[in-house]
């Protein structure tokens, strides 16, 4: 039986309903599937990332990930998988979840932190370090929606609260923010045009190709990984 988590008080604001988590997943899942999809050729040289990733400490990180084979493992992610974006789907909407039953995440935080991974998706896609992320992308979606949490709200939750929720080691998550925070130049704000086109999807409470929420994944979105491959 697990032990029950005494989780300390917080402000209380409007909660994420299931369609915004439900949009949401759908949205950020496509979003990692782009990213993942693009798969680099050759050997590994630090001209295949970025300044931001070799600032983070990926390089060597990077590198024993393909000499441990890991790449291979992990296997090719077809651009528009099914299989693996419902995979997504059903993890990043588990985890808001479990984040609005435990931490009280509304819509605006809820935003936010689907906003910096899709943002983080689109700018690292051609960066050979997003590969080693793969197996570890629903860690870096939580990581990403805590980091919302400390900037959104007053009295944000420790990162000791959110290790335990999710069943993380604390060192972990404190090198997944530090990683993501460095690799994104410590911009963890959105402009106000994306934040209002993403909000007004993920707020449609429908899905289909002619709701709110089906005109954004359409259409020539943020989420999209440019130039098209």
């Amino acid at each position: 039986m697990a032990a029950k988590i005494n989780y300390p008080s917080i402000q209380d604001y409007t909660l994420v309903t299931d369609a915004e988590i439900f949009n949401g997943a759908n949205i950020a899942a496509q979003a990692a599937v782009s990213a993942l999809s693009y798969q680099a050729y050759g050997d590994v040289y630090e001209e295949l990332c970025c300044a931001a990733c070799r600032k983070a400490g990926l390089i060597p990180k990077l590198k024993k990930f393909y000499e441990k084979g890991k790449n291979k493992q992990v296997g090719q992610v077809n651009f528009g998988d099914q299989e693996i974006l419902g995979q997504l789907v059903n993890s990043f909407g588990q985890d808001m979840c479990a984040m609005r039953l435990h931490f009280k995440i509304c819509s605006a935080e809820a935003a936010a932190g689907i906003l910096l991974f899709v943002n983080l998706c689109k700018k690292h896609w051609l960066c050979t370090t997003f590969q080693i992320f793969r197996p570890t992308i629903p860690q870096i979606f939580v990581t990403c929606m805590m980091i919302a949490h400390k900037i959104s709200m007053e009295c944000p939750m420790g990162n000791k609260w959110w290790a335990v929720a999710f069943g993380m080691q604390i060192k972990s998550l404190n090198e997944f923010e530090r990683t993501i925070l460095i690799m994104m130049d410590y911009r963890t704000t959105v402009h106000n045009r994306q934040y209002d086109q993403f909000v007004e999807a993920m707020c449609g409470y429908e899905f289909g190709p002619s709701t709110r929420l089906g005109k954004y994944l359409d259409g020539p979105q943020d989420w999209e990984c440019q130039p098209k491959r």
